[in-house]
């Protein structure tokens, strides 16, 4: 292989002149914090995601925290959240010393069905917090209408959508715009994103010194609204790589591939049979960078086992099993056709080789 395929975009992959230019002019042109750049940012992904308001922060983290602030999450608090997530997903809940509650996810997604979370509401249930894990997507408004059957319409939802860009009903929803992801704004940057009027000014309060102070610069806002106008371009690009993956490994029964075909994916999500290790040793040696899925079942990971100890691991089987065998190969735009069938050639031969 002449050249790398790279986990996520790379250089002018991600980026290009409109960016750049836009950065430029601003910089040339406006004060450091200007209120009108980042509002127009504010907006724009507002309307991606079809709520009112968006508050711009230094980083998804740092949104998902702000959202527990403005819900006030506290040690009083049940919260219920997936045991296979980000580490910045569930760190707001230490934080706060809420009391969490880990549900598992189901088989062929890496979100919990609906029915997983229902199972776990008890009395003290006061939010779920769930994230959005490599772009799949939680149905948060058919557990709203499920919730409201059983007279719980007090429930607060938070969608951590880092991973994805995608439409919400959560009370607040975040998204990340780290270099990585779906739309960037430099490198950095995140948003909390709600229709509800008073946690927007909550936020807003919050997020400039209001006892916290998670504001990111105005450059970066103009970086992000000039990358956001690329939406559908990444967008498209992204699910006809996914398709091309399903299409080349539906009959490889090696690896398990993810049945939410119609979410917005981070990257292409393969859980293996086995051999795992071996496996990503060989695609990184031709040149292929992979990922393993965030930080898969987090109670396995040793600071948390140690801040969760009465909770078993193996209580949570889909989970362990993305724990072991799961790994995330590049999705992005700039993968080629050419790209996604050296990656599959490849799969398909381990397949043979290990089975």
């Amino acid at each position: 292989m002449s050249r790398k395929i790279f986990y996520s975009p790379n250089t002018f992959q991600s980026y290009g002149d409109p960016e750049i230019e836009g950065v430029d002019k601003f910089l040339k042109e406006n004060a450091l914090n200007d209120k009108a750049a980042i509002t127009k940012f504010e907006e724009r992904v507002a309307s991606l995601f079809n709520v009112k308001y968006g508050i711009f922060v230094n980083s998804g983290s740092s949104a998902n925290l702000l959202a527990c602030l403005a819900l006030d999450i506290n040690e009083k608090d049940e919260v219920i959240t997936p045991a296979c997530t980000f580490p910045t997903t569930l760190s707001p809940l230490i934080f706060l010393r809420s009391n969490v509650v880990f549900c598992d996810v189901y088989e062929r997604h890496y979100v919990p069905s609906v029915q997983q979370v229902l199972d776990l509401v008890t009395d003290k249930t006061t939010a779920v917090l769930i994230p959005d894990l490599v772009g799949d997507k939680f149905d948060f408004e058919l557990l709203r209408t499920k919730l409201a059957e059983i007279g719980r319409t007090d429930i607060k939802f938070i969608e951590d959508a880092c991973d994805t860009i995608t439409t919400t009903v959560a009370d607040v929803a975040t998204v990340s715009f780290y270099a990585s992801h779906i739309i960037n704004a430099g490198g950095c940057g995140g948003m909390a994103l709600t229709n509800d009027d008073d946690l927007a000014d909550k936020m807003r309060r919050l997020r400039s010194s209001g006892a916290w102070d998670f504001s990111a610069p105005s450059f970066c806002a103009i970086f992000g609204y000039f990358n956001s106008l690329k939406i559908d371009e990444f967008r498209n690009k992204r699910h006809e790589n996914l398709l091309h993956y399903y299409e080349r490994l539906k009959n490889c029964d090696f690896y398990e591939l993810p049945e939410n075909a119609e979410a917005s994916w981070l990257s292409m999500a393969i859980i293996t049979k086995s051999h795992r290790f071996e496996i990503v040793q060989e695609l990184e040696s031709l040149g292929v960078q992979t990922r393993l899925v965030m930080a898969g079942n987090i109670l396995r990971q040793p600071f948390y086992a140690k801040l969760f100890p009465q909770v078993n691991p193996e209580n949570f089987p889909e989970t362990e099993k993305i724990f072991r065998g799961g790994l995330l190969i590049g999705l992005h735009q700039g993968i080629s056709s050419e790209d996604v069938d050296f990656i599959c050639d490849k799969l398909i031969e381990f397949a043979e080789r290990y089975k």
